[in-house]
C-alpha cells in the first residue's frame, strides 16, 4: 500500500507526518475526495490501522491498475524509515516513484523509495521475500537506462551474490533496530549477527552514508602496497625427519588491514571448505612461519607434506599431537599474496561492498 497519491496540490507524502496532521488530512479527504492514486488514477482515502505507519489505499481498484500490490506492514515501515532517512540526509524524497516509457506510457521501473538531489537519482529497493536475483538484476538495468543508481534491502537466509552490479545488503531487526549487513555470500555464516562496526550498521546510517557517496566497490582490492596484520594458529603434527624439529601445521589463519578496519577480517579455517576454498590459507601461514619463526626448534608443514626447513617429504600421515597451540604472527603486503582467484575465500573477502 502506497505512502504518497495525488491531491490537486500535487504529490502528498504521508511520511514523517504527525498523528494530527494525518487526521486531519483523512477528514478533508473524506468530504473533498482530493486524493488519488499516482498509479492508476483512482480515489483513495488514509488508513491508520493499529501496528502499522499510516498509508493510503484504493477506495476503488480499476483492472488496469499497474501500482496497486498488497504490502507487509513490515514492507511499509522499512519503506518509510528509508525514507525519513534519505530526507534527513537531505535529499528530496518520493515514495512509490515511477518513471514511464514517453511512446508507450508503460510503466518503465517503480521504486519504493526515490532520492533526488539535483540530477542525481538513487532508489531504494525492500525486498522481503522470494528474491530472485536475475529479476533484480534486470530491473536493475531499467534503472540504469533511466541513470538511476538502485540499492537493493533483502531479507533472506540464504547467501547472496555480491556484486559491483547488483548492490544488496541484508537488512534485520535487532534490539528493536533495524540492521543493514555488508555481508558476503562466504562471511554470512560467520557474521550474520554478530555486531560488528564494519559489517552491520543500522538503516538510518547506513541510508545517510551511502547517499553521502561513502559506500564504495572494493576499495582495496588493487591496494597492493597495503599493510595486512596476519596471524596463524599452529598446532604442532609430529617430527620432522630430516632436520628433527617439531613438525605444525596451520589450524587457523586471519588476516586485517592494517590502516583500514572498514574491511571485516578475513579468516579461515579447514572446516569452512563446504562453503568456499582458499588459495591464500597455506601461503599466508608459509609467509608468517617465514618471518617469525627463524632460529625456533619449529618448522612448518607444507600442504605437501614437505618440511618448510630442510624440505624432507614426510609420506606418513601426520596428526594433532597434544600440546599448546602457538600464533605467529607477522604484517605482510596484500602484493606478498597470491592473485584472488573467483570462488575463494579471498575473493569474497576482497570484492564487497565497503562504508568507507
Amino acid at each position: 500500500m502506497p505512502l504518497s497519491a495525488n491531491s490537486p496540490e500535487g504529490k502528498v507524502s504521508l511520511v514523517g507526518v504527525d498523528p494530527l496532521s494525518i487526521e486531519q488530512m483523512r477528514a478533508r479527504n473524506r468530504k473533498e475526495k482530493i486524493y488519488t492514486s499516482k498509479c492508476c488514477g483512482a480515489p483513495m482515502q488514509i488508513r491508520t490501522a493499529a501496528g502499522r505507519v499510516p498509508h493510503f489505499y484504493h477506495l476503488t481498484t480499476p483492472e488496469h491498475c499497474e501500482g496497486d500490490k498488497k504490502e507487509t506492514p513490515e514492507h511499509q515501515r522499512l519503506k518509510c524509515e528509508v525514507a525519513l532517512a534519505a530526507i534527513g540526509a537531505g535529499w528530496e524524497v518520493e515514495t512509490e516513484a515511477a518513471e514511464r516509457n514517453t511512446d508507450t506510457g508503460k510503466v518503465k521501473w517503480r521504486a519504493d523509495v526515490l532520492a533526488t538531489r539535483g540530477k542525481v537519482r538513487i532508489a531504494f529497493e525492500i525486498q522481503l521475500s522470494n528474491a530472485d536475483w536475475h529479476d533484480m538484476l534486470a530491473r536493475q538495468k531499467r534503472y540504469e537506462t533511466s541513470n538511476v543508481r538502485a540499492l537493493w534491502l533483502v531479507k533472506t537466509k540464504k547467501g547472496f551474490p555480491a556484486t559491483k552490479e547488483l548492490p544488496i545488503f541484508t537488512v534485520e531487526g535487532l534490539g528493536g533496530k533495524d540492521w543493514v549487513f555488508l555481508s558476503t555470500r562466504w562471511d554470512n555464516r560467520f557474521t550474520w549477527h554478530e555486531t560488528s562496526a564494519t559489517n552491520q550498521v543500522e538503516l538510518p546510517r547506513f541510508i545517510h552514508n551511502a547517499l553521502g557517496g561513502h559506500l564504495k566497490w572494493s576499495p582495496r582490492l588493487a591496494a597492493k602496497e597495503a599493510q595486512i596484520e596476519t596471524t596463524a594458529t599452529c598446532v604442532p603434527v609430529g617430527g620432522c625427519e630430516g632436520c628433527e624439529r617439531t613438525l605444525i601445521r596451520a589450524l587457523n589463519v586471519s588476516a586485517f588491514f592494517a590502516a583500514d578496519r572498514s574491511y571485516p577480517g578475513y579468516y579461515w579455517r579447514p572446516d569452512v571448505t563446504s562453503i568456499s576454498t582458499s588459495n591464500w590459507a597455506n601461503a599466508l601461514a608459509e609467509k608468517i612461519w617465514h618471518n617469525e619463526s627463524e632460529g625456533t626448534d619449529v618448522a612448518f608443514l607444507s600442504p605437501s607434506g614437505a618440511c618448510m626447513w630442510c624440505g624432507v617429504v614426510h609420506t606418513r600421515k601426520e596428526k594433532q599431537l597434544a600440546g599448546a597451540k602457538m600464533k605467529l604472527t607477522s604484517q605482510l603486503l596484500l602484493g606478498d599474496l597470491p592473485p584472488v582467484s573467483p570462488g575463494t575465500v579471498e575473493w569474497d573477502w576482497l570484492h564487497r561492498w565497503v562504508l568507507v
